[in-house]
């Protein structure tokens, strides 16, 4: 088939372009010393992120559970879930999944991390938790350092929970004077922040038809 022979709307991938874009991504972010951990809602296609996972990504991010299980089906073994899980329903299905890959959740209320930890309770497997914090985007995330501590505070009590640190989006000028207030009072509380996670779309380092 011609490209000229395709009915409109619909979408076309040029797929050297893409492999190049996700080899361009990947050699800036290990230029720079970054871990890079591509979102896929973007593309949502388990295709294109076993490539990224090849070029050297740690592994992906996801929005929604189902997104998560799909990844998970095809063999990626290492997923972040960046929305709050809330409700038994979304619970049980994460701690199924947790079973397949290694799983990391935000959360930024203390009812969502009650929702993993039980998830985690249930699989009887550790599942990595990071607080999302706002930082200027006014989507999601605690709203404070010290509401970002007493949630860290409640998921290092938890047996099954692998606190791994903080993380926001989109990551923007206010993220630096978030994460300078708060990493002291972690710090005091004797409190491991292993991981700052933060990111966003640059439309200039891509290429597109």
């Amino acid at each position: 088939m011609q490209i000229d022979e395709l009915d409109t709307p619909v979408p076309v991938v040029d797929l050297d372009i893409a492999r190049q874009n996700i080899r361009r991504l990947q050699s800036y972010c290990d230029t720079h010393g970054l871990r890079l951990r591509p979102h896929v809602k973007t593309h949502k296609l388990p295709l294109f992120a076993h490539e990224q996972c090849r070029a050297g990504a740690i592994g992906i991010t996801v929005q929604k559970v189902g997104e998560a299980e799909i990844m998970a089906q095809t063999g990626i073994t290492d997923i972040l879930l960046t929305y709050n899980v809330l409700g038994q329903a979304k619970a049980e299905r994460v701690a199924h999944l947790s079973q397949l890959t290694r799983l990391s959740v935000a959360v930024d209320n203390e009812k969502a991390l009650a929702s993993v930890a039980w998830a985690a309770k249930c699989a009887r497997t550790p599942i990595g938790v990071l607080i999302e914090f706002e930082s200027g985007g006014n989507r999601q995330g605690v709203q404070t350092p010290e509401q970002a501590l007493a949630l860290g505070r409640a998921a290092v009590k938890q047996p099954m929970i692998e606190f791994n640190g903080l993380m926001t989006y989109p990551t923007s000028r206010q993220t630096a004077g978030f994460l300078q207030a708060a990493l002291p009072l972690f710090s005091s509380a004797g409190i491991e922040i292993q991981v700052i996670s933060g990111g966003g779309t640059v439309l200039r380092y891509f290429r597109f038809m």
